[in-house]
């Protein structure tokens, strides 16, 4: 079932902006969005097949990304103006950005002139991450999250096109050793092979004090299965297939309202010893619309309030036609106040959008 929002606590349409510094990201639903999402280029490396075509993908012309110095303005804007707490980097790939440890450090200093810790996380496949772990822990990346949905080197192929495996792994340790706090690692449940290997990715999580989150399988722009189709597994089926060899017990203490992930403790079998945390986020058949505090901004400028929804603002438009801060910060709250109440995932007229996962980053 699709989470819905009432209108009771709606938010009113602002008149103006007359003091832009105070100005917070509230859409019309009561949600004020304090987590930034910034993707900085729609090319990866892999070929997930649930992602990215194997061929012919039409990548985004590069003068039409945004360079460093508009990144940085626009981030500025964000926390300056609009009460952003937190940046997460994403792609496409973030490593496949040669300017990413420029990025990096000017959005940590961007946090720090702004009286605040800096609170700045990346997302990749690891894939190319072993060389530049420490430099990006030097530039001011806290956390990390890695994307991996098999320990399997057929599967792995099998899934991205790319026989690299023992890069990613590689890319792991060299996280780990680098420092970040704390190393998280995704794996969408594709399908009953899915299923089957999940356990042994939660014990590879464990055994190195990393995160594991399990991602329940998300239809997304043009190479997508639909809800509820043969192809997609049963999220419900994950914790009792855990349960066989561990014991989870639910975190109910220290919850963020915000995050999207179920997270549980997990013991041994006998729940004589704690063994470390898990997260499961099912984003379909458990949605998190009425806590979302998210705002995306894609590699060319464009922010989008809602994954799931075409609205959209061309920011990397206006800057480059000229725009002052107080007009791109108006932009951005006004289409914040325009924000869905939900995903509508699994509606009969759910309409996903059109353009891949990596054109807009996770």
């Amino acid at each position: 079932m699709t989470e819905t929002l009432t209108r009771d606590n709606r938010v009113g349409q602002a008149s103006s902006l007359a003091s832009a510094w105070a100005m917070p990201l509230r859409d019309s639903w009561g949600r004020t969005a304090s987590d930034l999402r910034l993707s900085l280029t729609d090319r990866c490396d892999l070929r997930c097949s649930y992602c990215l075509p194997r061929e012919g993908v039409k990548w985004v012309a590069r003068r039409e990304l945004l360079d460093s110095s508009e990144i940085l303005r626009l981030a500025g804007i964000a926390i300056h103006r609009l009460g952003i707490t937190q940046v997460r980097l994403t792609g496409g790939e973030p490593l496949l950005r040669p300017d990413l440890l420029e990025i990096a450090a000017g959005i940590s200093q961007t946090f720090v002139a702004a009286g605040r810790d800096p609170q700045v996380a990346l997302t990749t496949n690891a894939r190319s991450l072993a060389p530049l772990a420490p430099a990006l822990r030097a530039a001011g990346v806290q956390r990390i999250n890695i994307s991996l949905d098999t320990l399997d080197p057929d599967r792995f192929a099998q899934i991205t096109g790319r026989d690299e495996l023992a890069s990613a792994l590689e890319g792991i340790a060299a996280a780990l050793s680098a420092g970040f706090q704390p190393v998280k690692l995704n794996t969408v449940m594709l399908d009953e092979a899915s299923l089957r290997e999940a356990p042994d990715l939660l014990r590879f999580c464990l055994e190195r004090g990393i995160e594991w989150r399990a991602i329940e399988y998300m239809p997304f722009g043009p190479h997508t299965v639909r809800v509820g189709s043969a192809e997609q597994l049963d999220f419900s089926k994950l914790r009792p297939v855990l349960e066989q060899e561990f014991r989870l017990s639910p975190v109910r203490d220290n919850i963020d309202i915000h995050a999207p992930a179920t997270r549980f403790q997990v013991f041994n079998l006998a729940g004589t010893k704690r063994l470390g945390t898990m997260g499961m986020i099912a984003s379909v058949s458990t949605p998190f619309c009425a806590s979302c505090n998210r705002t995306r901004l894609s590699p060319t400028g464009l922010v989008r309030p809602c994954l799931f929804s075409d609205l959209s603002c061309d920011l990397g438009a206006m800057l480059r036609r000229g725009a002052t801060d107080d007009e791109l910060a108006q932009a951005w709250v006004g289409v914040t106040q325009g924000k869905p109440s939900g995903h509508g995932l699994g509606q009969s007229d759910f309409q996903s959008p059109t353009i891949s996962m990596a054109q807009i980053g996770g």
